[in-house]
Protein backbone atom coordinates (compact mmCIF):
# COMPACT_ATOMS: atom_id res chain seq x y z
CA UNK A 1 0.00 0.00 0.00
CA UNK A 2 1.62 3.16 -0.88
CA UNK A 3 0.53 6.50 0.40
CA UNK A 4 1.72 10.05 -1.01
CA UNK A 5 1.76 13.30 1.20
CA UNK A 6 1.93 16.21 -0.79
CA UNK A 7 3.11 19.90 0.00
CA UNK A 8 0.98 22.77 -1.60
CA UNK A 9 2.58 26.15 -1.79
CA UNK A 10 -0.21 29.02 -1.22
CA UNK A 11 1.79 31.90 -3.11
CA UNK A 12 1.21 32.94 -6.09
CA UNK A 13 2.93 31.49 -8.97
CA UNK A 14 3.54 34.31 -10.55
CA UNK A 15 5.55 35.78 -7.25
CA UNK A 16 7.98 32.71 -6.49
CA UNK A 17 7.19 30.41 -9.06
CA UNK A 18 10.05 28.04 -7.17
CA UNK A 19 7.70 27.50 -4.17
CA UNK A 20 4.84 26.63 -6.29
CA UNK A 21 5.87 23.10 -7.44
CA UNK A 22 4.06 20.53 -5.46
CA UNK A 23 6.55 18.38 -3.33
CA UNK A 24 5.65 14.64 -2.95
CA UNK A 25 7.27 11.80 -0.38
CA UNK A 26 6.63 8.33 -1.77
CA UNK A 27 6.71 5.30 0.81
CA UNK A 28 5.49 1.63 0.48
CA UNK A 29 3.81 1.02 4.12
CA UNK A 30 1.60 -1.59 5.22
CA UNK A 31 -0.62 -1.99 7.97
CA UNK A 32 -2.82 -4.30 9.85
CA UNK A 33 -5.98 -5.18 8.41
CA UNK A 34 -8.05 -3.13 11.13
CA UNK A 35 -6.08 -0.34 10.68
CA UNK A 36 -5.73 -0.81 6.43
CA UNK A 37 -9.68 -0.53 6.38
CA UNK A 38 -9.27 2.80 8.38
CA UNK A 39 -6.69 4.11 5.79
CA UNK A 40 -8.57 3.25 2.93
CA UNK A 41 -11.54 5.53 4.07
CA UNK A 42 -9.66 7.83 4.86
CA UNK A 43 -7.93 8.30 1.18
CA UNK A 44 -11.59 7.74 -0.20
CA UNK A 45 -12.71 11.02 1.82
CA UNK A 46 -9.81 13.05 -0.26
CA UNK A 47 -7.04 12.25 1.93
CA UNK A 48 -5.95 12.27 5.91
CA UNK A 49 -6.59 15.55 7.35
CA UNK A 50 -4.18 16.86 10.05
CA UNK A 51 -3.19 14.33 12.85
CA UNK A 52 -4.75 11.39 11.55
CA UNK A 53 -1.62 9.41 10.29
CA UNK A 54 1.46 10.65 11.80
CA UNK A 55 5.00 8.82 11.72
CA UNK A 56 7.83 9.54 14.17
CA UNK A 57 11.06 7.88 13.19
CA UNK A 58 13.59 6.55 15.74
CA UNK A 59 17.39 7.22 15.22
CA UNK A 60 18.44 4.17 13.89
CA UNK A 61 16.15 4.68 11.23
CA UNK A 62 15.02 0.81 11.37
CA UNK A 63 12.53 1.93 13.43
CA UNK A 64 8.88 4.27 13.53
CA UNK A 65 6.19 5.18 16.00
CA UNK A 66 2.78 5.21 13.56
CA UNK A 67 -0.29 6.77 14.93
CA UNK A 68 -3.67 5.86 12.77
CA UNK A 69 -6.68 7.43 14.40
CA UNK A 70 -5.61 7.15 17.87
CA UNK A 71 -4.27 4.10 17.66
CA UNK A 72 -0.47 3.50 18.13
CA UNK A 73 0.86 0.89 15.71
CA UNK A 74 4.71 0.25 16.23
CA UNK A 75 7.02 -0.19 12.71
CA UNK A 76 9.83 -1.45 11.40
CA UNK A 77 11.72 -0.42 8.15
CA UNK A 78 13.03 -3.41 6.18
CA UNK A 79 14.95 -3.55 2.86
CA UNK A 80 13.05 -5.19 -0.23
CA UNK A 81 15.06 -7.58 -2.72
CA UNK A 82 15.24 -5.03 -5.26
CA UNK A 83 14.46 -1.56 -6.35
CA UNK A 84 10.88 -0.86 -7.19
CA UNK A 85 9.61 2.32 -9.44
CA UNK A 86 6.99 4.23 -8.81
CA UNK A 87 5.01 4.90 -11.82
CA UNK A 88 2.56 8.06 -11.59
CA UNK A 89 -0.24 9.50 -14.54
CA UNK A 90 -2.33 11.71 -14.74
CA UNK A 91 -4.53 10.87 -18.05
CA UNK A 92 -4.27 7.36 -17.16
CA UNK A 93 -2.12 6.99 -20.46
CA UNK A 94 0.81 8.64 -20.04
CA UNK A 95 3.24 7.10 -17.29
CA UNK A 96 5.72 8.82 -15.47
CA UNK A 97 8.27 7.77 -13.39
CA UNK A 98 8.67 9.68 -10.14
CA UNK A 99 11.26 7.67 -7.83
CA UNK A 100 13.04 4.60 -7.11
CA UNK A 101 12.25 3.13 -3.64
CA UNK A 102 14.34 0.04 -2.16
CA UNK A 103 12.67 -0.30 1.72
CA UNK A 104 8.97 -0.97 3.60
CA UNK A 105 7.36 0.24 6.47
CA UNK A 106 5.80 -2.61 8.37
CA UNK A 107 3.42 -1.85 11.17
CA UNK A 108 2.31 -3.87 13.66
CA UNK A 109 -0.30 -3.72 17.22
CA UNK A 110 2.38 -2.53 19.84
CA UNK A 111 3.26 -5.42 22.51
CA UNK A 112 5.48 -3.93 24.99
CA UNK A 113 7.20 -7.48 25.25
CA UNK A 114 7.92 -8.48 22.11
CA UNK A 115 9.43 -4.96 21.48
CA UNK A 116 11.62 -5.11 24.72
CA UNK A 117 13.15 -8.50 23.06
CA UNK A 118 13.72 -7.43 19.61
CA UNK A 119 15.98 -4.35 21.07
CA UNK A 120 17.73 -6.79 23.38
CA UNK A 121 18.25 -9.19 20.66
CA UNK A 122 19.48 -6.22 18.55
CA UNK A 123 21.88 -4.87 21.10
CA UNK A 124 23.91 -8.63 21.20
CA UNK A 125 23.94 -9.11 17.17
CA UNK A 126 26.81 -7.74 15.05
CA UNK A 127 26.48 -5.09 12.48
CA UNK A 128 26.01 -8.14 9.68
CA UNK A 129 23.62 -9.82 11.40
CA UNK A 130 21.73 -6.93 12.51
CA UNK A 131 21.26 -5.83 8.40
CA UNK A 132 20.10 -8.84 7.35
CA UNK A 133 17.32 -8.82 9.98
CA UNK A 134 16.26 -5.96 8.94
CA UNK A 135 16.17 -7.78 5.22
CA UNK A 136 12.64 -8.66 3.43
CA UNK A 137 12.47 -11.47 1.92
CA UNK A 138 9.65 -11.49 0.00
CA UNK A 139 9.08 -8.87 -3.08
CA UNK A 140 5.93 -6.60 -3.37
CA UNK A 141 3.54 -8.91 -5.58
CA UNK A 142 3.31 -13.24 -5.27
CA UNK A 143 5.45 -14.00 -7.98
CA UNK A 144 8.32 -12.32 -5.84
CA UNK A 145 7.83 -14.71 -2.88
CA UNK A 146 11.19 -15.69 -1.17
CA UNK A 147 13.10 -13.72 -4.40
CA UNK A 148 15.98 -13.21 -1.96
CA UNK A 149 16.42 -16.60 -1.90
CA UNK A 150 15.22 -18.16 -5.02
CA UNK A 151 16.71 -15.54 -7.17
CA UNK A 152 19.02 -13.96 -5.64
CA UNK A 153 21.41 -17.14 -4.52
CA UNK A 154 24.82 -16.49 -3.02
CA UNK A 155 27.38 -17.21 -5.86
CA UNK A 156 29.45 -20.43 -5.18
CA UNK A 157 32.39 -19.91 -4.52
CA UNK A 158 35.40 -22.12 -6.21
CA UNK A 159 37.50 -24.24 -3.96
CA UNK A 160 40.71 -24.16 -3.83
CA UNK A 161 43.63 -26.26 -3.42
CA UNK A 162 46.30 -25.11 -0.62
CA UNK A 163 49.67 -25.78 -1.39
CA UNK A 164 50.44 -27.79 1.69
CA UNK A 165 47.25 -29.88 0.79
CA UNK A 166 48.96 -30.45 -2.42
CA UNK A 167 52.35 -31.90 -0.78
CA UNK A 168 50.74 -34.03 1.40
CA UNK A 169 48.86 -35.94 -1.50
CA UNK A 170 52.03 -36.06 -3.28
CA UNK A 171 53.58 -37.72 -0.07
CA UNK A 172 50.40 -40.42 0.24
CA UNK A 173 51.06 -41.13 -3.31
CA UNK A 174 54.81 -41.66 -3.28
CA UNK A 175 54.55 -44.00 0.08
CA UNK A 176 52.09 -45.91 -1.60
CA UNK A 177 54.35 -46.54 -4.52
CA UNK A 178 56.92 -47.56 -2.55
CA UNK A 179 54.71 -50.16 -0.53
CA UNK A 180 53.15 -51.50 -4.07
CA UNK A 181 55.20 -55.06 -4.81
CA UNK A 182 54.88 -53.55 -8.75
CA UNK A 183 54.77 -50.57 -10.07
CA UNK A 184 53.82 -48.92 -14.12
CA UNK A 185 54.09 -46.33 -15.70
CA UNK A 186 53.46 -44.78 -19.53
CA UNK A 187 54.78 -41.80 -21.41
CA UNK A 188 52.23 -40.22 -23.32
CA UNK A 189 53.24 -37.18 -25.47
CA UNK A 190 49.92 -34.82 -26.37
CA UNK A 191 51.76 -32.55 -28.44
CA UNK A 192 52.13 -35.35 -30.86
CA UNK A 193 49.27 -37.07 -30.85
CA UNK A 194 47.44 -33.54 -31.31
CA UNK A 195 49.52 -33.19 -34.65
CA UNK A 196 49.39 -36.72 -35.80
CA UNK A 197 45.35 -36.04 -35.55
CA UNK A 198 45.91 -32.71 -37.20
CA UNK A 199 47.82 -34.01 -40.07
CA UNK A 200 45.06 -37.38 -40.10
CA UNK A 201 41.70 -34.73 -40.31
CA UNK A 202 43.50 -32.78 -43.28
CA UNK A 203 44.77 -36.15 -45.16
CA UNK A 204 41.27 -37.32 -44.96
CA UNK A 205 39.80 -33.64 -46.02
CA UNK A 206 42.02 -33.50 -49.07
Amino acid sequence: MERTYQKRSLTKVAEHPEDALEWETHFIIRFPEDIAEKVDKMIANDGPVANEIMINFDADNRHAHVQVDNSPLQAKILDLPCVTEVMKTLDNETMYKVTDLSQIIICEHKNSESQSLHAQRLIELTKSRRDKLFSHPDGLTPPMKSARKRRFRKTKKNKYVDAPDVEKEVRRLLREDLESISSEYILLNKDNEASSNIKKDFSQQS
